[in-house]
């Protein structure tokens, strides 16, 4: 409602008699209505003039408005609003309307209150309709006292308190015990009452308040930790009773390394075998313990759980083929032909592997086989020798029955090694004076005395040896005065005659290599 208006029956009686007189009538009529309407104003001023201005409350919301009824109890009527027996109106319902008058309409609030005791098969529980502002009040009204350790629970949020007051700050009260204003208001309140036990750890004896029901409920509250190991009597699942002794007869430190990681716990076994099956630690196969699994627990002991475990190794290793080289008569010399390109072979080895927590310590043979044979390689080399010409650089032409591709080097015989005063001072290896044309070769490959023609040198024949003249590298003789440096590779043509079969070397060797 707004302020100071007619009271809704007023308006009411005036909307249903302007249905009435309008209601089918014709248009001529509607002069005879203009009139009636008119003279309805009048009477409804004169009406509302003779209402008297009242401010109704309800629930703390103010409503200021008019009003012809004689009591409170009739304007309550009037207005819609019913009333309990817990609900409060002041003044009361019979009190007179007397004009300005305030009328306060306060509504019981409902709140179920849940009482809990640990020992009680059920809870008692009822709904107490209140007035009641704080919870202190609220607690009052129900007869309900707090002990300094209960549990006390607000719409369905803890409440820790100190002593008796317990308190919910910024929840549902103020500071000074009245409704906050963006408080909900307490719609259910529920208690559990606290049991008293005693707790015997040891030698210690601890009195503690609780609403926990069971014991290693009570004992998880109050930050007592068990182990493994430790015996508690009456057990952990057992429900808590009034008065209640819980005795812990703590065991032995007992630490063990296993699996890596280190296990903490608490043991009244004797040996370590038997504290090891109490911690549902294992062993499994060789597995062993240090110490011994037979010696005695003593408090602190460290335990230390090898796992041992054993895994089968294969190694390979290959077997190099071997190379058989074949004379072909018909094939002819310095020319090769791959038979059977050979291939390795595979030996294989069976071990057995000891491990101590993944680390190995042991390892044996137990078995070896070829697993696949190599084979051979198999090549051809020509022993057909074919005389050929060749023109040279001045014109003249020359007989030579091999061509080899060497690395060709220069020296004289201040390069030797040798200082003027040594007796072999410019002396070859077959004892000729050095001089141009003398040619060092590695004897294996090139025999002694052979005459050899090298483009760009000229004739020359094979009467020396050096410490670095090894495989397919020839060095040329010079005169101190004529020297002439080479450093490369080139052709060197052996010339006729032929030597005997057993001065040729047919396979020639591979280095050094041409880069």
């Amino acid at each position: 409602m707004t302020a100071e208006q007619p009271p809704l029956s007023f308006w009411k009686g005036l909307r249903n008699l302007f249905t009435a007189l309008f209601r089918g009538l014709p248009v001529p009529g509607m002069w005879i209505g203009m009139a009636l309407i008119a003279l309805m104003v009048y009477w409804g001023i004169g009406y509302i003039g003779q209402l008297l201005p009242v401010t109704l409350v309800v629930d703390g919301v103010p409503t200021q408005m008019r009003t012809h009824c004689a009591t409170v109890g009739e304007l309550l009527d009037d207005v819609g609003i019913t009333l309990s027996e817990t609900d409060r109106v002041l003044p009361a319902p019979d009190t007179a309307i007397q004009a300005n008058m305030v009328i306060n309409v306060e509504h019981a609030r409902a709140v179920t209150i849940t009482v809990r005791q640990v020992t009680a098969s059920s809870s008692r529980q009822w709904t107490l309709y209140t007035h009641a502002q704080t919870l202190d009040d609220l607690l009052q009204e129900a007869d309900l006292t707090l002990g300094p350790h209960d549990r006390l629970e607000v719409n369905g949020q803890a409440v820790w308190h100190a002593g008796n007051e317990p308190s919910m700050p910024g929840r549902a009260l103020s500071s000074r015990g009245q409704r906050a204003p963006d408080a909900a208001p307490i719609t259910q309140i529920e208690i559990e009452r606290a049991l008293r036990i005693q707790v015997h750890d040891g030698p210690l004896t601890q009195t503690l308040y609780t609403t926990a029901d069971t014991v290693g409920a009570a004992l998880q509250e109050a930050g007592l930790l068990v182990y493994l190991g430790d015996r508690i009597y009456p057990p952990l699942d057992a429900p808590l009773t009034p008065g209640q002794h819980v005795y812990i007869q703590r065991g032995k430190w007992l630490f063990v390394d296993v699996d890596g990681c280190t296990l903490r716990t608490r043991t009244h076994a004797d040996t370590v075998q038997a504290a090891l099956a109490e911690a549902g630690v294992a062993l499994v196969g060789a597995d062993f313990t240090l110490p011994a699994p037979e010696t005695p627990i003593q408090d602190g002991l460290h335990v230390r759980v090898v796992r041992v475990t054993e895994a089968t190794i294969i190694e390979q290793t290959e077997i190099p083929f071997l190379t058989e080289w074949i004379p072909d008569p018909t094939l002819e010399l310095d020319r090769r032909r791959v038979d059977n390109p050979g291939a390795n072979g595979i030996t294989r080895r069976r071990y057995k592997a000891i491990y101590h927590d993944g680390h190995e310590v042991e390892r044996y043979l137990e078995d070896e086989w070829t697993a696949l044979e190599p084979q051979t390689r198999r090549i051809a080399y020509g022993t057909k020798i074919v005389v050929r010409t060749l023109e040279t650089e001045d014109g003249q032409t020359i007989e030579y029955w091999r061509r080899l591709r060497v690395f060709l080097t220069s020296y004289t015989e201040a390069t030797c090694g040798k200082a003027p005063g040594d007796p072999w001072y410019g002396i070859t290896r077959i004892g000729w004076k050095m001089r141009h044309g003398i040619i060092a070769v590695d004897p294996q490959v090139i025999p002694m005395l052979t005459e050899i023609y090298v483009p760009g040198y000229g004739r020359g024949i094979a009467a020396d040896t050096g410490g670095m003249i090894k495989g397919m590298h020839i060095d040329l003789g010079h005169e101190v005065d004529n020297f002439k440096m080479y450093y490369w590779w080139g052709y060197a043509y052996l010339l006729t005659p032929v030597p005997p079969a057993n001065k040729i070397r047919w396979i020639l060797p591979d280095f050094p290599r041409e880069r």
